[in-house]
C-alpha cells in the first residue's frame, strides 16, 4: 500500500514540475508589448508579493521558518552574504524576463542547461568543487551541446542572448553564495528563512532599479492587467515553496532529475503554445546536453556518497580510536 508520505513527494514534485513550465510561459506572455512589457515591474512585483506572502507564512506558523529566531541574532553575519546574494537573485529575474522579450523560451530554456558549467567553474574558484577529468568529461559534453543548440537557433538575437547569459551568471553566482551560506558560514539557514531573508533584499535593490527604469505607462498597464499580474506573483510563490519542499524530499540527484523532466515540459510546452521554431540541429543536440547533465549529476551523487561513507567510517572508528589512545596511556 503506498504511504501517505510517498503520495505527498509525488504531488510535490510534479507541481514543481508543472508549476515551472507555466510561470516560465506565463511571464512570456505577460512581457508581450500589448500587456506588461515591463520586466523590471513585474520582478519587483514578485519580491513584493514574496515577501508579503511569507511574511503572512510566519504569522499563521513560525514553525516553518525555524533558524529565522537564530539568525536575527546574527543578522550582522547574515547581512554580507545575503546583501549580494538579493543582488544577484534581481539580476537573474530581471534579466531572464528581459531575455524573454528578444528570445523564444525554447532557446532560453537550451542557454539555461549551461548553468552546471558556470557554477562548476564558480564553484572552482570559491574552493567548493575540485577540478576532475570526468567533471571536465561532463562539462564538455553540455557545452558542445549548448553551442549546438544556440547555434542552430532560426530566430537568433544577440541582444536576448546578451541578457541570457547575464540572467545565468547571476543565478549561478547566487546561489554559489547561498551554498556557502548554508554549509560553510555556520548560519545553516532552512530554505524558507533563506527566503525571507532573500526576498526583501531583492526588493529593495529591485525598488532601487525601477526608479531608474521607471516608465509613466507602468501604472496603466499594471491596472489593465493586475489580476493576470497578481496571479503570476501568486504562482512565483508558490514555486519557490514546492522547489523548496521537493529540495527536502529528494536528494540532489532526484532533484536534477526533476529538472531534467521541467525542461523537456517547458520546451515541449513552447513547441505547442508559442510556436516556437527548432531545428534539426536542436533537436539533436538537446539529447546530448540531457547526457552530459545525467553524466555530471551521477558524478556529484558519486562524490556525495563517497563522502557520507567517509564521514560514517571515520565516526565509527573515532571511538575505537578514542579507546585504544587512553588505554596506551
Amino acid at each position: 500500500m503506498i504511504s501517505y508520505a510517498t503520495v505527498q513527494v509525488v504531488l510535490t514534485v510534479c507541481s514543481y514540475i508543472v508549476l515551472s513550465a507555466i510561470l516560465i510561459s506565463f511571464n512570456k506572455q505577460l512581457l508581450q508589448r500589448n500587456v506588461f512589457p515591463h520586466p523590471t515591474a513585474l520582478t519587483a512585483f514578485h519580491m513584493a508579493s514574496t515577501s508579503i506572502l511569507l511574511l503572512g507564512l510566519y504569522a499563521c506558523n513560525p514553525e516553518f521558518f525555524p533558524m529565522l529566531k537564530k539568525t536575527s541574532a546574527r543578522f550582522k553575519d547574515a547581512i554580507v552574504f545575503v546583501l549580494p546574494s538579493g543582488l544577484f537573485f534581481a539580476m537573474a529575474m530581471y534579466f531572464s524576463n528581459q531575455a524573454l522579450e528578444y528570445s523564444s523560451i525554447a532557446f532560453v530554456q537550451y542557454c539555461k542547461e549551461g548553468n552546471v558549467a558556470i557554477i562548476f567553474f564558480l564553484s572552482c574558484l570559491a574552493g567548493l568543487q575540485s577540478i576532475t577529468l570526468p567533471k571536465l568529461v561532463a562539462i564538455a559534453v553540455v557545452l558542445i551541446g549548448c553551442f549546438l543548440c544556440t547555434s542552430g537557433e532560426l530566430e537568433f538575437s544577440s541582444t536576448g542572448f546578451a541578457f541570457q547569459m547575464i540572467a545565468q551568471f547571476s543565478d549561478s553566482s547566487k546561489n554559489i553564495i547561498m551554498e556557502m551560506l548554508l554549509g560553510k558560514t555556520g548560519l545553516k539557514l532552512d530554505v524558507l528563512t533563506y527566503l525571507a531573508f532573500q526576498a526583501p533584499f531583492s526588493l529593495m535593490w529591485l525598488v532601487l532599479w525601477l526608479k531608474v527604469d521607471w516608465e509613466p505607462a507602468i501604472v496603466p498597464a499594471f491596472l489593465d492587467h493586475w489580476p493576470l499580474l497578481l496571479i503570476n506573483a501568486l504562482a512565483a510563490f508558490f514555486l519557490n515553496l514546492t522547489a523548496a519542499m521537493t529540495v527536502k524530499h529528494l536528494s540532489a540527484m532526484g532533484f536534477v532529475m526533476c529538472g531534467f523532466a521541467k525542461d523537456l515540459l517547458v520546451l515541449c510546452s513552447s513547441v505547442m503554445v508559442f510556436h516556437s521554431p527548432i531545428s534539426t540541429q536542436q533537436l539533436v543536440a538537446f539529447p546530448l546536453i540531457m547526457l552530459g547533465l545525467f553524466l555530471w549529476t551521477y558524478l556529484r551523487s558519486k562524490e556525495a556518497n563517497d563522502v557520507d561513507e567517509m564521514e560514517s567510517i571515520r565516526k565509527t572508528s573515532l571511538p575505537v580510536y578514542s579507546k585504544q589512545h587512553s588505554l596506551s596511556k
